[in-house]
């Protein structure tokens, strides 16, 4: 099952600013092979100034109708919903990731029968921010060919294409993602213009690995997947630096879905030596004379009688005990927003 229709809760409080809370209920379906979000019975209320959101975007797509249904053609990724006041700061008051019409958690867990709402919760000092979503609505999804053997290495090569130079590469990216259990971890290479770096992130919120601009060796963070049913969208982006400000420009590069133990490429698909590959295409934001080309392949698989060892020791680059620290300036991102003055505590790139 998948979930198509979730409500979300979102509470802040901080002990200077004070208190806002926010809710809302979103609907994804198809027209006419497009993909929709639907927002509907939005309610944003800050309680310091007394007053009611008049405003609310995704992006740069915004509607000041506060009561009617506000629908969206959008694709697979992560997004925030923004309000705003009639007097400054605007609010972030959503977080959630969309996917092949559903919707499932930022921490790659999918929404199930026994497992409805998936509450987040941002624990600082003189700050509280916990966001909970609940899903209202299942529809079925195909069933994927039984004992399908579990990836457990991955290899993608992701490029800059110049178009209008016979596609003649101006920087690449070569990773590893090594899967053992729930644990995902990764290294790479980056080969480009001495000004550029790659991010990669997990479903939007997730900073999973980094370069300093024009470093050869991408270091990374280990990710958990969540004890049940999950997701993950990986989504690279490029970022140009001009000194202290880095302007990044991406999309996603491939999913990894472990259901019932198997790892898929979509609902119904799994990874198998004869279709062991993604390939995914997106227009280059940065140069409209470029393009990005992704190629995410399963090039190891679990044997029934291997019981999966350790892959730390195969791995030839530094493994990070924390995320990467942001350099000096910020990043621009095009995939997640715009910046607002509160920003959710766990979003892993925010300009302070």
């Amino acid at each position: 099952m998948k979930c198509t229709r979730i409500s979300s809760t979102d509470i802040f409080d901080e002990y200077d600013y004070g208190n806002i809370t926010g809710s809302a209920v979103l609907t994804v379906f198809k027209r006419d092979n497009t993909q929709y979000i639907s927002i509907n019975d939005v309610n944003v209320v800050n309680y310091k100034c007394n007053e009611t959101a008049i405003e609310y975007c995704i992006g740069q797509m915004c509607t000041n109708n506060m009561t009617s249904s506000f629908e969206i053609p959008f694709g697979n990724e992560s997004f925030t919903i923004d309000a705003y006041f009639p007097s400054p700061p605007g609010f972030e008051f959503f977080h959630g990731v969309v996917d092949d019409e559903s919707f499932f958690a930022s921490d790659g867990t999918l929404y199930s029968f026994d497992n409805l709402c998936t509450p987040a919760l941002g624990n600082q000092s003189n700050l509280i921010v916990k966001e909970t979503h609940c899903c209202l609505s299942f529809s079925p999804v195909p069933e994927a060919p039984a004992n399908s053997p579990k990836c457990k290495k991955f290899q993608s090569r992701s490029s800059i294409l110049n178009v209008d130079d016979n596609y003649s590469i101006f920087a690449t990216t070569n990773m590893t993602f090594f899967l053992n259990g729930n644990n995902l971890t990764a290294v790479g290479t980056f080969s480009g213009p001495k000004t550029y770096g790659i991010d990669i992130f997990l479903n939007g919120n997730y900073w999973m690995c980094d370069t300093e601009a024009g470093a050869a060796n991408i270091s990374c963070f280990p990710f958990t997947f969540p004890n049940v049913d999950s997701k993950v969208l990986v989504v690279i982006e490029f970022t140009k630096w001009e000194g202290n400000v880095g302007y990044g420009s991406g999309g996603m590069m491939s999913r990894i879905l472990i259901r019932n133990g198997q790892t898929l490429m979509e609902e119904g698909i799994p990874y198998t030596s004869k279709n062991n590959c993604m390939y995914l295409n997106f227009p280059f934001v940065g140069n409209s004379n470029q393009i990005v080309t992704n190629q995410f392949c399963c090039t190891e698989f679990e044997t029934k009688d291997q019981k999966q060892e350790s892959n730390e020791a195969s791995i030839p680059y530094k493994i990070l005990s924390h995320p990467p620290s942001l350099p000096y300036g910020y990043i621009k991102h095009s995939k997640y927003g715009n910046y607002n003055l509160i920003k959710h505590p766990s979003s892993p790139k925010t300009a302070v």
